[in-house]
């Protein structure tokens, strides 16, 4: 259907072959891919790292983390659950614990737009739950807008203000 690709486009890692995609907004935007799409397992490497990932820019390339960095870093990992993470090894983590350090590192940089792929791929029902309370927590008090690719719309539902589908390669908004 090309749901990847259009996130791809939104993105600005793809231009579409024909036609155009207009957006509005020129503010920072975080992005979480599919979780398969992430880390390997066997990659050693720390929560925390993964995080830092994102203020590459603030840490003048390869610069060890800062004070400042490090207590954003924290607070990142607090608002979405893993508070005293930061030095597990990603691939010792659940499959809810890796989606949440995902949306952390995209969080880090302060996002007014948030793109996830598939964020429930692999996740059992608790996490999935989990999942959509904070993001929907993102949304009121953060004031962050979520675009989430899912197939699991009736699931969703409660927890998001519109629905669209593509169909025959349009984008339609779906009637409750």
């Amino acid at each position: 259907v090309g749901k990847s690709t259009l996130i791809k486009i939104i993105l600005g890692e793809l231009k579409p072959n024909s036609g155009e995609v207009i957006t509005n907004f020129d503010s920072v935007i975080g992005y979480v891919p599919q979780l398969g799409a992430s880390i390997s397992n066997n990659f050693p490497i720390t929560v925390k790292e993964i995080v830092s990932l994102n203020l590459i820019g603030k840490l003048h390339r390869f610069r060890a983390v800062d004070k400042i960095c490090n207590k954003r870093i924290k607070e990142t990992l607090k608002i979405v659950g893993l508070e005293g993470k930061d030095n597990a090894l990603f691939g010792s983590l659940s499959g809810g614990e890796k989606q949440k350090v995902m949306i952390s590192k995209a969080l880090i940089r302060n996002p007014e737009l948030l793109v996830l792929d598939e964020p429930m791929i692999g996740l059992d029902e608790v996490s999935r739950k989990s999942l959509l309370h904070m993001l929907r927590h993102f949304t009121e008090f953060h004031r962050v807008t979520i675009l989430m690719i899912t197939h699991d719309i009736e699931e969703t539902r409660q927890f998001v203000d519109e629905i669209y589908t593509i169909k025959n390669k349009k984008v339609c908004k779906t009637n409750d």
